[in-house]
């Protein structure tokens, strides 16, 4: 009994006001956002400021201009962790994941005036984009290669998608969506046919540490059940409203 709790003791100590370097793609609303300023801010921001404060820990944060980029950084050992990312059994293998702390669904988007496009099963011999790294590159991966086209960020998808390069985008609904907002392109493009997937989603960190996953979710288990984190939530995904300021910033048009 001496010996796990002088364990205990020694990894707490370890630990104790360690600093957490934490890489982020630089837009990826409402989970990462940069103003002009560099202060970085979003729904995985504002949680992991919290739970890495009831570990005592303090957090760095690396920007990175796509998530496939953060996505790599992280796996090269250059960060402890992403704050939040989708988990899948690829990740996985690489990468040790808490508790969930939210969903989305991965869907498929076409042009608002094409129209014979209806449901999942029309997409077979159409042009698609994907974006790397996402699960949503994955779920496509039987499509026919010379259809897909693969890009580094999902706003390079939208354009695609809207000058009819391609026909099909695939993503995160919720990301796509902000987007069109913020771009004024929402009488443009439509999802259509049943949600590819829902995807959860939870802090996810580097294999070598797997003493820090273990501390972060067992303060993440006790956040999720508080009434902060039902106000982090409900700040950057009711009406998935943003100052204009920040939208106009992550869009390069100031």
């Amino acid at each position: 009994m001496k010996i796990f709790l002088s364990i205990f003791i020694i990894i707490n100590f370890l630990y104790a006001n360690k600093t957490i370097k934490a890489v982020i793609p630089a837009n990826f609303l409402p989970y990462y956002s940069v103003d002009k300023d560099g202060t970085v801010s979003g729904f995985a921001v504002d949680v992991l400021n919290e739970v890495a404060k009831n570990s005592n820990f303090k957090v760095e944060y690396i920007v990175k201009d796509s998530f496939s980029s953060a996505s790599d950084y992280l796996l090269e050992g250059k960060a402890d962790l992403i704050p939040n990312s989708g988990i899948s059994k690829n990740r996985m293998k690489n990468s040790i994941f808490t508790t969930p702390m939210d969903t989305f669904n991965i869907k498929a988007f076409k042009r608002k005036v094409t129209t014979t496009i209806s449901n999942l099963d029309d997409i077979k011999d159409k042009k698609i984009v994907i974006v790397k790294s996402n699960i949503g590159a994955r779920l496509m991966k039987n499509h026919p290669s010379d259809l897909t086209t693969t890009v580094n960020s999902p706003e390079e998808a939208i354009f695609l998608l809207i000058t009819g390069q391609v026909d099909v985008l695939v993503f995160p609904e919720i990301i796509i969506n902000n987007l069109l907002k913020q771009l004024d392109l929402s009488d443009k493009v439509v999802s259509f046919g049943k949600p590819l997937k829902e995807i959860k989603r939870a802090i996810r960190v580097h294999k070598s540490q797997a003493n820090l996953a273990q501390k972060l979710d067992k303060e993440l288990r006790k956040f999720l059940k508080t009434k902060e984190y039902q106000k982090i939530y409900t700040k950057w995904f009711k009406n998935n409203m943003y100052p204009p300021s920040l939208i106009l910033y992550n869009l390069n048009l100031i």
